[in-house]
């Protein structure tokens, strides 16, 4: 019976339970083993034993409460294309907010900001209305987007595990990576669109058909056909301007549906608003479109006479995911002889280098 009772341990739950100070515990385990007439050595060293498991099993769970909801990982700094991979594992697999993707050869977020190179209509001065875009990632706001998923733990010297900041190291090597396994997108769209194969986009994050980023910012309502949409298009958005004709009308629903569909074409044309008169609606006509696409109001960006400030402007705009590129207060008389638009609206790609990044993009 006494052997029975030994083994089975009961005798330790009550001092492994209450956390006896250990000179307590060892009175206690003499007077036991005196009574059972059991070895103390043998006593205590299991009641050590059963102690240490304890106590480990209670730090890991105290990690564990630190992590929340977060992947806990051990940080191996010795094994950095583990880190890496790991890190890339559970960036794919958790949205979340600031979703991590590849877009333009960049690790890319979208957020409501202000794009680079534009300004508010008619006020060259003041700061841009702020819209969905994209952004490249920084180190700092990359090592925040990994903390929001993961938690890091590192081994002290006498083996316990504690949890530590993101590494910087770890960062720069994911932001580095020349083959990343985060997906890529082709641009970003807020407005439902319609896919090659017929399908209507609408849901949020990657579409898988097209590689279209969708950040709805919308209700789906599907018309009753293309007729009462186009009507409806000609009678209330395009109320109150004085086009020549109806083709050019019909121009302006083709802009609108343009830069609905614009992310999933290789190509676009683009369109230019003129009149014979000043203040007669080019500008509101754009804005018009902008809100109806986006919901937002329009940035506009001028088209400046350098070759090579005209370049940094679009390749900006265009690694921001723009819907649209508007370029407000053409002068009356201007040529334009720009070899970067040109390109833009016959390429399906443009590289170029990032300012501000010691990288290039696509």
């Amino acid at each position: 019976a006494k052997a029975a009772h030994y083994a089975g341990g009961d005798w330790m739950a009550p001092l492994l339970g209450h956390h006896v100070r250990e000179d307590v515990a060892d009175q206690v385990i003499d007077q036991l083993a005196d009574a059972l007439r059991i070895g103390k050595r043998a006593m205590k060293r299991a009641f050590h034993e059963a102690r240490d498991e304890q106590g480990a099993a209670d730090r890991e769970e105290a990690l564990h409460e630190q992590a929340g909801n977060r992947e806990l990982i051990d940080y191996t700094p010795h094994d950095m294309n583990r880190m890496v991979r790991e890190t890339e594992r559970v960036l794919r697999g958790n949205g979340g907010e600031w979703e991590a993707f590849i877009f333009g050869d960049v690790h890319s977020m979208m957020r409501l900001g202000e794009q680079a190179y534009t300004h508010r209509i008619d006020e060259p001065d003041e700061a841009p209305p702020k819209v969905p875009m994209l952004t490249p990632y920084t180190p700092a706001s990359m090592g925040l987007r990994i903390d929001q998923e993961i938690a890091f733990s590192q081994r002290t010297a006498n083996g316990r595990r504690r949890l530590i900041e993101v590494p910087l190291s770890l960062v720069n090597k994911i932001l580095g990576h020349p083959q990343p396994t985060l997906a890529h997108v082709r641009g970003l769209a807020t407005h439902p669109l319609v896919a090659p194969s017929g399908r209507l986009i609408h849901e949020r994050g990657i579409d898988s058909e097209t590689k279209v980023y969708m950040h709805p910012d919308f209700e789906v309502n599907v018309g009753r056909g293309i007729r009462r949409a186009y009507k409806r298009l000609r009678e209330e958005m395009l109320e109150g301007f004085e086009f020549a004709d109806e083709t050019h009308a019909a121009v302006a629903i083709a802009a609108l549906l343009t830069a609905i569909q614009r992310k999933v074409l290789d190509q676009a044309p683009g369109f230019l608003f003129n009149a014979s008169v000043q203040s007669s609606g080019k500008t509101t006509l754009a804005r018009v479109i902008h809100v109806v696409v986006t919901g937002h109001d329009m940035p506009v960006t001028t088209l400046s006479e350098s070759s090579e400030e005209q370049k940094k402007a679009i390749f900006a705009l265009l690694l921001a995911s723009a819907p649209m590129v508007v370029f407000d207060n053409i002068p009356d008389g201007f040529t334009a002889h720009s070899e970067i638009l040109s390109k833009v609206m016959t390429s399906s790609v443009m590289h170029e280098r990032i300012l501000g990044v010691s990288k290039t993009g696509t």
